[in-house]
């Protein structure tokens, strides 16, 4: 059978929070830094910026469990690493000082536009962020990326499943997987390790 409506996340942290790390990924590559960055507002619907998400154990989880469902964790993270992948967590980022700095700098809003569009299945986010000098960053993602109406792309998919199969499995491993999925019409394939 298919499964048509199926979101795929793009970073091992909870789907709510998903857009929020695009977005300071966004602004990230704009020039944005962890160091020089004074505040970031995030506008949001309350499973991203209140719930536990936005709770304030959040702004200090106290293990990997809570860490992934933490958005300002999930957000200093992607700033400082530009990324967030599997063994992003291994060391125990929650414990890092330095990052609690990037949290403590983060203020998260429910936002009734983002509410509302949560509830017609939009998982966005607005992000507006200033550094030192006093410049303005801001972006606005409408829909998380893995969304069945955002999909990731093939090489994105790709990316995903190396990151989460490189610890244990061959690239030359990977790749055959990913030639198997896309040879799949209905009939059994063997993959072999």
């Amino acid at each position: 059978f298919y499964i048509y409506r199926h979101l795929i996340k793009q970073f091992p942290a909870q789907f709510n929070i998903q857009a929020a790390i695009q977005g300071i990924l966004r602004l990230r590559c704009e020039g944005f830094t962890a160091k020089s960055g004074e505040s970031i507002t995030i506008y949001g619907h309350n499973r991203l910026c209140g719930s536990v998400q936005g709770s304030k154990g959040a702004y200090r989880p106290a293990d990997h469990g809570l860490a992934d469902h933490s958005t300002p964790l999930a957000v200093a993270l992607a700033l400082r690493d530009g990324n967030i992948t599997p063994t992003s967590y291994a060391s125990h980022p929650w414990e890092d000082p330095t990052l609690w700095v990037v949290m403590d700098k983060i203020t998260l809003i429910v936002d009734d536009r983002f509410q509302q569009m949560r509830t017609k299945g939009q998982l966005g986010c607005r992000i507006v962020a200033k550094d030192a000098q006093g410049k303005t960053y801001e972006c606005t993602i409408q829909q998380t990326k893995g969304h069945p109406d955002f999909p990731l792309s093939d090489e994105e998919l790709v990316a995903k499943m190396c990151g989460l199969l490189q610890a244990r499995y061959s690239p030359e491993f990977v790749d055959q997987l990913w030639d198997s999925c896309n040879a799949l019409n209905g009939d059994a394939v063997s993959v072999t390790t």
